[in-house]
This record gives structure tokens, sequence and C-alpha cells, in this order.
């Protein structure tokens, strides 16, 4: 069943517009892989690596702004350290590829455990994140406020 059916909220639109986008390259690589098309698999990989990147990269800005007033440096670090194990564990899932090609092993990590990390880390540390900002966003507003008044 292809990830998109489900629920991935984070409760943060921009972070959730890149969660989209991220979803729908891992549906591709296990739609690929599922094909057993080992380039497209690859492909979408290698597509879905660049966009983690540039995604993990905005919620680390995000959380940056945060640090101090209403997100803890220890939250912040597991948040991190969330994102270099799935980097980590991607770029061992695109060596089996290489090895292997889109052995059963390959389909079930990417169907299974990345699906499943995505899920959880975004309804969990994403979510936090989303509701820090959304306090951060809520606080400004009221101070704008209170010195427009």
């Amino acid at each position: 069943m292809p990830l998109r059916t489900h629920s991935l909220r984070s409760g943060d639109a921009e972070l959730d517009a890149q969660h989209r986008d991220l979803v729908a390259l891992l549906d591709g690589a296990v739609a690929a892989s599922a094909r057993l098309d080992t380039a497209g698999t690859h492909a979408m990989l290698a597509k879905l690596h660049a966009a983690c990147l540039v995604h993990f990269e905005a919620e680390q800005r995000a959380m940056s702004s945060l640090v101090g007033r209403s997100l803890a440096g220890s939250s912040v670090q597991a948040h991190l350290d969330s994102h270099a194990e799935f980097l980590d564990d991607l770029e061992r899932l695109h060596a089996a590829l290489a090895a292997r090609g889109p052995s059963p092993m390959v389909r079930l990590w990417l169907s299974s455990r990345l699906v499943e990390w995505l899920r959880f880390h975004t309804c969990t540390m994403d979510a936090d994140l989303a509701e820090a900002l959304a306090g951060a966003r809520g606080a400004m507003e009221a101070g704008a406020a209170a010195t427009a008044g």
C-alpha cells in the first residue's frame, strides 16, 4: 500500500509540503523496485536522498531558531541524530541495491523500514517541531499586537 494513503502530518504546512514530496519519491522507489527496475530504483533513491538533504536542512534551520526558547537542545540533537541515522540507512540500502539489485530484502527494506521510519519520525519528532514553531509564531504575533496596540 503506498505511503501517501496514510496521514503524515506534522502540523506545519511548509514541512508537510516537503513530507508529501518525500512520500512521492519513496512511493516511486517502492514501485520501481516492485517492477524489479534496478535503474529506476537507483534514480528514485538518489532523488529521495537529495530531497531529504534539503528537507533536513530546512528542519535544522527551524530548530536552530527555537533552541532555548521553545525547544530543548537535547531534543534538537535527538532529531538531528535521527536524520543522520536515516541517511546512513538510505546509503546502506543504495549499496545493497547496487550489489544485489531489487532483491526481496531490498524491496522489504524500502516498503517497510523506510516507510515506517518516515511515518514515525513525522508523527513524533516533526510534530513536536511543528508545535514549537506554532508556539513561537503565536508568541511573535502576540508581541507584535501588543506593541501595535
